[in-house]
């Protein structure tokens, strides 16, 4: 056990590197810490937020190699995971990252951006350190969710629509509507054939992404405010 605290403030987020022998943890004071699967030790510590900016999200790239963290100073901050060395530092001018994740290749990161103007879904071209926004002043974006096979976006927030974007081009691919109340969650199936939301109000809704019809719906007592999805896409599990 990691004791509910790390470097020097409270856990914000954490995540397990791929092979199972590290950990991952960022907290509120804006620092990163790599730790032992045991929890037992600290391997690599790095602050590449400003001083004090809570993180409010990491995930690992899928090779294990690098870390992307996201914090209150505005910044997708990417960095070593054995060295701990910041290998970029990526920001939108008076915008704020909500959620941040990786393709599959490492060449890209998604991340879900809010400012002045309205919220975007950002690409970034990590080679280039190149911003390509996806969604311009539509609804609020609260989450946003790749497909396991890094080829599909999806986006959902305080509308009642989803939207499914083509992560290498961009593209809107399909508006997904029928949601009643604020999304909570949304994922992808394993082939990106089927789009998951659920809702505050306790609505959960499968949709294939092809028809743009509602495959299931159900509504659960007392709010879904989230679900896990099983690898396979078959199950998946919703909580309060």
């Amino acid at each position: 056990a990691l004791g509910g605290r790390a470097a020097g403030g409270v856990v914000t987020d954490a995540q397990f590197f791929p092979t199972g022998g590290r950990l991952v943890t960022a907290d509120s004071s804006g620092m990163a810490s790599v730790w032992s699967a045991s929890g037992s030790r600290v391997l690599v510590l790095v602050q590449g937020h400003s001083e004090g900016s809570m993180i409010f999200q990491v995930r690992v790239f899928h090779d294990g190699s690098r870390v992307v963290t996201i914090g209150a100073d505005a910044a997708a901050v990417i960095w070593d995971a054995t060295s701990g060395e910041m290998l970029q530092r990526l920001r939108r001018p008076r915008a704020a990252h909500r959620e941040v994740r990786v393709c599959p290749s490492g060449r890209r990161i998604a991340t879900a951006v809010s400012h002045i103007f309205g919220d975007d879904a950002v690409v970034w071209e990590l080679a280039e350190a190149v911003a390509r926004p996806l969604q311009w002043r539509l609804d609020t974006i609260r989450f946003l969710e790749m497909s396991p096979c890094g080829r599909k976006l999806v986006t959902g927030g305080e509308g009642t629509t989803l939207r499914v974007w083509s992560f290498e081009t961009g593209a809107l691919q399909r508006q997904l509507s029928s949601i009643t109340g604020w999304t909570s969650a949304v994922a992808i199936t394993a082939g990106g054939a089927m789009a998951v939301a659920s809702t505050i109000e306790g609505g959960l809704r499968v949709w294939d992404i092809g028809s743009g019809e509602t495959a299931w719906a159900t509504r659960l007592p007392g709010g879904t405010q989230r679900f896990a999805m099983l690898p396979d896409g078959e199950r998946l599990v919703a909580f309060s």
